[in-house]
């Protein structure tokens, strides 16, 4: 499984940086695109993980919808949630929102680059860290070994 991920991060181009800062250093690949693109393909990469279900039913965009032991599962894929005081409550506003069109059981925040739980103050609950959707989802691959390709394959990627 953690092949897909390897190929998908594989995939990621930086664009050309218009940063005035960072031209001055030398460097002309855009971080911040990187990082954005290595978001999309953690999604997609926790997609593939499991059968995803039909997320019709929803007016916005739905970024992590499965059923695992009869139980529906809603996520928000989230690597940085340390949002500013605007985005923190429309975030919590649309998982509420979303998981009640979908009449998901189980809901919240998901962060594919935090590997344990946490409290988020910003969001005022519970983050769902990498070991948790491991569990949950009853997947052949370790945390430990997750890390190492996310490591690996951002750090070819970034400039460092």
């Amino acid at each position: 499984m953690l092949h897909i991920l390897e190929q998908l991060l594989d995939t990621i181009k930086p664009s050309k940086t218009t940063s005035n800062l960072l031209l001055a250093a030398g460097i002309t690949s855009s971080q911040q695109s990187v990082v954005i693109q290595a978001g999309n393909k953690l999604e997609a990469f926790w997609n593939h993980c499991t059968d995803t279900l039909d997320d019709s039913a929803s007016s916005r965009q739905v970024d992590f919808f499965f059923e695992k032991k009869g139980k529906k599962y809603y996520f928000e894929l989230k690597s940085n949630t340390a949002l500013d005081s605007e985005k923190a409550p429309a975030t919590v506003e649309k998982v509420l929102k979303v998981a009640k069109e979908l009449d998901a059981d189980i809901f919240g925040v998901f962060n594919p680059t935090q590997f344990e739980d946490y409290d988020e103050p910003k969001l005022k609950q519970k983050v769902l860290g990498v070991q948790s959707m491991i569990n949950i989802l009853e997947l052949s691959f370790t945390t430990e070994e997750y890390q190492a390709v996310l490591s690996k394959k951002l750090k070819e990627k970034l400039v460092c």
